[in-house]
Parts: C-alpha cells; sequence; structure tokens
C-alpha cells in the first residue's frame, strides 16, 4: 500500500483568469465547453463542445433552452497556452443526429494496434421522444490534424435508454473499458476488443443492465 504523506504534491495553479477559449470566440457559435487534450508530435490538439449560436432560453416547460444545437470543435496550440480555431470535427445533422455533446478523446490498443477513439453524446430531435445514447467515431491524424473515420461511427449501448458520459480504456489485461451512465447509474462494461464494443448486441447489454443495483 503506498504511503500517501510520503507522496510528493505539486501545486496546482491556474494557468490565466480567463478560460483558454472563450465564450463567442468562433463565428457561429456561442458557449465553448468540456474541453479535452490530446499532443500529437507536439502539438496541443483541444477538443471542445461548441453550442450554435441563436439558441434561446426557454419561457415554458420542457427543456431548458430551444434551439440548443452542439458541434465538436478542435483548437490547436504549440505551446499549450493560446488556442486558435482549426475546424468542426464533427457537427450535427438534422437527418443523423440533432446535437452532438461532450467530446471525449482516448487513445486506446485493440487487436495490436493503437487508436484515437471518440466518445460522446449522441441526441436525437427532442421532438423523438427518443433518448440520448452514446456515440463513439474514431479519429486518424493526417497533415497535422485530427479527422473522423467516416465509416466507423457507431452509436453504442442498449437501445431505448438514455446513457451518456461514456470514456474508453485499456484494462492492464489489454481488455476495452467502457465506463458509461446507465441514467441514473454508472457501469463498467469490458471487451476483448473495440470491434467486440461495437457489435454488442441487445443480449449483451440486457446481462449488464441486470447486474446494476435497482432503485429503492
Amino acid at each position: 500500500m503506498i504511503d500517501q504523506s510520503k507522496v510528493m504534491r505539486s501545486p496546482v495553479r491556474r494557468l490565466k483568469p480567463t478560460p483558454i477559449v472563450e465564450a463567442g470566440s468562433v463565428d457561429g457559435y456561442g458557449a465553448i465547453f468540456n474541453a479535452g487534450l490530446a499532443c500529437v508530435e507536439g502539438r496541443f490538439h483541444l477538443f471542445a463542445r461548441g453550442v450554435r449560436a441563436g439558441y434561446r432560453r426557454n419561457p415554458g416547460s420542457g427543456a431548458r433552452f430551444l434551439n440548443y444545437v452542439s458541434d465538436v470543435l478542435v483548437f490547436a496550440s504549440a505551446d499549450g497556452h493560446e488556442y486558435e480555431f482549426q475546424q468542426v470535427l464533427a457537427a450535427a445533422d438534422p437527418d443523423d443526429v440533432f446535437s452532438i455533446e461532450d467530446p471525449r478523446v482516448q487513445r486506446v490498443r485493440s487487436d495490436g494496434s493503437d487508436h484515437v477513439v471518440m466518445t460522446y453524446t449522441h441526441l436525437p430531435d427532442p421532438e423523438s421522444g427518443r433518448p440520448w445514447r452514446v456515440g463513439v467515431h474514431r479519429l486518424v491524424y493526417v497533415d497535422g490534424r485530427f479527422e473522423l473515420n467516416r465509416n466507423s461511427g457507431r452509436v453504442i449501448g442498449p437501445e431505448g435508454e438514455p446513457d451518456k458520459d461514456a470514456v474508453v480504456f485499456n484494462l492492464g489485461d489489454g481488455r476495452v473499458g467502457l465506463i458509461h451512465r446507465l441514467h441514473p447509474n454508472m457501469q463498467l462494461a469490458l471487451f476483448d476488443s473495440l470491434d467486440e464494443l461495437y457489435a454488442a448486441g441487445r443480449e449483451y447489454w440486457d446481462e449488464g443492465r441486470s447486474s446494476l443495483p435497482r432503485e429503492a
């Protein structure tokens, strides 16, 4: 067991009093938040959720905001302090996904290869009555920037269940783990590979849900 009293503790300090990326700093977007970071070849890439301009508070019941649509934006930096807008990595599409929220980018090793995986919250049209789900895409790095592997997009997890906040990672034995929030609980799901995660069907998820504690 580690003696916590002997662990070196480094002070944490804020880099500057303002956000690294200010709201409204990209044309066509308002709020910008939920950022994650990846460093490749000495260059920093910041992944953020950008909310399209034009949303407003809902004066009635239901959702807090109306016309609240998010895309995944990427900013780049040479020093990790000052960032410039680089691109819209993934945009909501009315024919596919109403809004893309809370991107998380992780490096995962599977089947002998390294992969960069982005998970996010896949929101259908609020009028559809369908719940949010976990979306996943593999990313590729080309000419100094990340791009979507267009054939890798999936919506995973149990159908018909509110599911979000997913993180993919490797266990010490090489398996692939998925932590996600099946409302209102958290679940750890284990797979032998990313392909197995992508292919998991109703039988797998039903068995996993049965292991979660039931509400009183």
